[in-house]
């Protein structure tokens, strides 16, 4: 996208950004217009969730943007992707120009947007953004633009037929398709589930709990090798142990157990690797860091997150040793990583438990993509599959508190967000392992499950 310079951008926003000159500085809009002006802003702006400074809206008289105004093209490019009809239309026309403060849903500070209107009609809208120009519809655009010319192919569709299925698990951590298995954590077990004969099936549970040690995260590598992250149960409120005659009183007096002994967590501890029959393979990885919270298992190596860090442990003669750290500047809580532009390069895919983010790791971290919600709901696990066929994967993340799922897709300018229908989670995954990626909806109201397997 073409940057705009600084000095003009300052320069033409004091003068209503486009088409302002001095001798119209003294105007003024009467408020029946103005109120009739904000609600139109307030109904497009809603529409795409954004919040602004609606108490601070400057009127200015100004002209729609023509072939003199600075970024022109750019600016007629934004208008038809935000909806608006043709710019060409009206380019030159008296307007009023209204411009505001855009902010993103969790109030992060977004760039400043300028609507023209023509006696009552909203004419055209776009807001600018770190010296570049955006439709209104663009949000959570790229802070590093490197996916060109790899955006969804919406139109492209694959035939599905539809199973009715039993609701085996609420979802899962990673999978291997070339076998058609998925991988769980689940009552303090790994648990590891077959499609086969059009339903999923326990095909095996493993369990470390004899060695005081807890499943915390599944990962399989290109091959079908497992890796597993264990930890260790420790309290992290008190360590006071109280008589049975006091634990009665206190449950008496409403507490509850956690209140009363104490919150548990994992504390990770170690590494443990499997092939894809589940046998045990390299040595298992002792880690001396226990806050380890997500695993991705690229074959000779293997990212570890924790706090605002990525560690990653490299494979020598089946050895996993610690070999270089990445440092970003939010939480990282679950990592995945898939190549979703096909071009050969894998992308990170992050959650903090309230934001989506989407890094390059070369010799720094590089900051692609991020969401602005800061919703705790994102807590939930995320995959990034290609359900379409296009070539381009998808993002698809569970809402922990709707129960529901969001679908991110690649367009030119970032990555677009789309609700599922209310209570209905989407899990992609190639179950059938014919090398098309299915999916399947579990009904979160009445755990219904249907499973839809690509032609």
């Amino acid at each position: 996208m073409k940057k705009l310079f600084t000095v003009l951008l300052v320069f033409v926003c004091l003068m209503c950004f486009f088409g302002c000159s001095e001798e119209d500085t003294i105007f003024s809009v009467d408020d029946e217009t103005k109120n009739k002006y904000s609600a139109k802003i307030n109904e497009m702006l809603g529409k795409e969730h954004w919040n602004y400074d609606e108490e601070h809206i400057s009127y200015e008289k100004g002209n729609i943007p023509n072939e003199q105004t600075v970024g022109f093209e750019e600016v007629k490019r934004a208008v038809l992707a935000g909806g608006f009809e043709d710019i060409d239309n009206f380019k030159g026309q008296n307007a009023v120009c209204a411009s505001i403060g855009l902010f993103y849903f969790n109030n992060e500070e977004a760039g400043k947007a300028y609507f023209y209107f023509i006696d009552d009609d909203m004419i055209c809208g776009y807001y600018i953004s770190n010296d570049n120009i955006y439709a209104i519809s663009e949000i959570d655009v790229f802070s590093e633009d490197i996916f060109d010319g790899k955006a969804e192919d919406i139109d492209k569709k694959n035939d599905f037929y539809e199973i009715d299925a039993e609701k085996t698990f609420d979802g899962f951590d990673d999978g291997f398709w070339k076998k058609s298995i998925v991988g769980e954590v689940s009552e303090d077990k790994a648990k590891f589930f077959k499609f086969q004969n059009n339903k999923f099936y326990l095909q095996k549970e493993l369990d470390f709990s004899k060695e005081g040690l807890f499943p915390m995260d599944i990962s399989f590598d290109d091959e079908g090798n497992i890796a597993i992250l264990l930890g260790k149960k420790k309290k992290t409120e008190h360590d006071i142990i109280y008589n049975k005659e006091a634990i009665q009183e206190m449950k008496e007096n409403g507490l509850t157990e956690t209140e009363i002994n104490g919150t548990e967590i994992l504390a990770s501890n170690k590494i443990v690797f499997f092939d894809s029959e589940y046998n045990s393979i390299f040595n298992p990885c002792q880690l001396e860091v226990s806050s380890y919270c997500s695993i991705d298992f690229e074959g000779n190596s293997i990212f570890l997150s924790r706090g605002k860090g990525i560690d990653v442990f490299t494979n020598s003669n089946g050895v996993f040793s610690k070999t270089k750290q990445y440092i970003l500047k939010q939480w990282a809580e679950k990592i995945d990583s898939a190549d979703i532009d096909g071009d050969g390069v894998k992308e990170f895919v992050i959650t903090d438990n309230t934001n989506l983010f989407l890094y390059h790791l070369d010799d720094v971290p590089m900051l692609l993509w991020k969401t602005h919600l800061s919703l705790k709901s994102m807590s939930g696990r995320f995959y990034v599959e290609d359900t379409n066929g296009d070539g381009v994967k998808e993002i698809y993340v569970s809402d922990n508190f709707l129960r529901t799922s969001v679908k991110y897709v690649l367009t030119d300018y970032g990555f677009k967000g789309f609700s599922t229908t209310y209570s209905d989670e989407i899990i992609p995954g190639d179950f059938d392992g014919n090398g098309k990626m299915d999916y399947m909806i579990i009904d979160n109201d009445d755990n219904n499950c249907k499973i839809f397997i690509c032609k």
